[in-house]
């Protein structure tokens, strides 16, 4: 999970809904890369987490594409955004992405071809796509 740690990037609600994909696949690990003013409530989040073992949070990182080619599923949870620039990193990573549906998203993602597009306002459709 790349991206700037803001509350709209939704980072803790993916977290608290992370156990889902761990209930399935227990060795599973989510790497949080990124900074931001959320630094500190991602943080307490992952502390939370009866899955604490299973997320790292890594900050900032200079080669985004190095982390991609590490991952098995991309994801992206924010509830707005412009054109989300990783989403457009993780396709040309060629990952199998979980997006959320955003406004002009499906100009560049298609459901079931090049990523899962679950509901914005869903973020455990999210986890439960990732899983």
């Amino acid at each position: 999970m790349l991206a700037a740690l803001e509350p709209r990037k939704r980072h803790v609600e993916f977290i608290e809904s992370f156990g889902q994909v761990v209930d399935r696949i227990p060795n599973v690990r989510l790497l949080v890369a990124g900074e931001g003013p959320a630094r500190s409530a991602v943080e307490s989040a992952i502390e939370r987490s009866p899955f604490a073992n299973n997320v790292r949070m890594i900050g900032y990182h200079r080669e985004p594409e190095r982390l991609i080619s590490l991952a098995d599923v991309c994801v992206l949870t924010s509830m707005r955004e412009e054109l989300p620039r990783v989403m457009m990193q993780y396709l040309a990573g060629g990952r199998a992405s979980v997006i959320s549906h955003l406004p002009g998203v499906e100009e560049i993602v298609k459901h079931g071809v090049n990523a899962i597009v679950t509901p914005a306002e869903d973020v455990g459709a999210a986890a439960a796509a990732v899983a």
